[in-house]
């Protein structure tokens, strides 16, 4: 008798790594907001006008913060988004947000079942060429794999409300990825380098995060590497969404909006400020200056 083993194969690379041939479209904080949530879903034709799955094969990513005023409606739509979207052959990838672990470390009205969904959130994932997550990459997480930097949060998450004496656990939370502020407000210089090794290291073009509210619109800095998409939608800012479908430019959607919007490029005037030089100047600087002492 001849036996034959057939093993399925998986469908990503390895956790918290995916690929998709279908359109990628990303938002970020919602802090509740359901009702520009719906509509905005609605407008790019992932839902439909029952709020059920119409998205095919897309690939959503929330990049966290569904907490706020309407939190629990939107993460019970979320729940309900990931199911239908599995079956349809899509997927719907929700990440942890600081506010969403701070729900989660304090005693609330939430649900059972939405608690524990919650709380098995990754904070971070690869998804084609871009990495996703709430905040931004600080120097001690350069060199993490995902899956340590995901179980680093819900370390941390575990050991919220209870001390203890385990040396990864006590890394500051300020600098994980669902706290990190770094990638989006300190000047290029500063931040350039960590993003750079970050994202080559996993062989990836992109960040994209959220956690810092722009002035409205999608921005780009450090020359496209990090994706600004907290454009304050729950903050008298605009709802937007990231989409990127196969084979064709990503573009930005604007809730109300017909066209395709290209991303901006963030204005960097830091250098100006304080020496009177233009930022090339100071590149300039920089470059051909003697290093007299490193510390």
């Amino acid at each position: 008798m001849i036996t034959f083993l057939i093993f399925a194969q998986a469908s990503q690379a390895s956790e918290f790594d995916y690929q998709t041939s279908g359109t990628v479209v990303a938002i970020g904080d919602i802090n509740g907001d359901y009702v520009q949530l719906v509509s905005l879903l609605r407008e790019i034709e992932l839902i439909d006008v029952a709020t059920n799955w119409a998205g095919g094969n897309s690939h959503l990513v929330s990049l966290g913060n569904l907490v706020g005023y309407d939190g629990q409606k939107v993460i019970q739509l979320f729940m309900k988004l990931e199911g239908q979207a599995e079956k349809a052959g899509g997927r719907v990838h929700v990440l942890l947000g600081d506010a969403d672990y701070d729900a989660l470390t304090n005693p609330s009205e939430m649900a059972s079942a939405q608690r524990s969904w919650l709380q098995d959130l990754p904070v971070i994932i690869k998804l084609n060429a871009r990495i996703y997550t709430y905040g931004g990459i600080a120097y001690s997480f350069v060199e993490q794999s995902l899956k340590s930097i995901n179980d680093h949060a819900h370390l941390q998450l575990l050991n919220a409300n209870k001390a203890s004496t385990d040396a990864e656990a006590q890394l500051p939370l300020d600098e994980h990825v669902i706290r990190y502020r770094g990638t989006a407000m300190c000047h290029p210089y500063a931040e350039s380098f960590n993003v750079e090794r970050f994202l080559k290291r996993r062989q990836v073009s992109q960040i994209v995060i959220g956690h810092v509210v722009t002035d409205g619109r999608v921005l780009s800095r450090m020359n496209g590497l990090v994706v600004l998409l907290d454009t304050g939608m729950s903050e008298a800012g605009s709802a937007a969404v990231l989409v990127d479908p196969p084979g064709e430019e990503p573009y930005v959607h604007y809730l109300g909006r017909d066209n395709k919007f290209s991303i901006s490029d963030e204005e960097n005037s830091l250098a100006k400020n304080i020496s009177g030089m233009t930022d090339l100047e100071v590149e300039e600087l920089l470059r051909m200056s003697p290093v007299v002492k490193t510390e």
